[in-house]
């Protein structure tokens, strides 16, 4: 087949075509993909941490102790590695 061919420009063209159409396609597909996840993991997170802050406030009630003991011991455990966690503001 000759390259100056119509022929061969034709095809040429229609690979393009397709490539930019392929491409296109998948970017959209891509983003909307990982969107969709980020929100769902991010969800599901937030879901997670509600349930175990219901949990500590629930259980900080039934042992009688304040959020202030509780959080000496997680900055005690965190302290080789992370921030600690600030004080709880108190509530009027």
């Amino acid at each position: 087949m000759k390259i100056n061919s119509i022929k061969y420009e034709i095809g040429v063209l229609y690979t393009l075509i397709l490539g930019v159409i392929l491409l296109i396609f998948s970017g959209v597909l891509y983003f909307l993909l990982s969107f969709t996840l980020y929100n769902e993991v991010d969800n599901n997170l937030k879901g997670t941490a509600q349930e175990i802050t219901q949990s500590v406030r629930i259980a900080l009630d039934q042992s009688g102790e304040n959020q202030e003991t509780l959080l000496q011991i997680i900055n005690g455990a965190l302290a080789p590695t992370e921030a600690p966690l600030p004080a709880p503001k108190n509530k009027k």
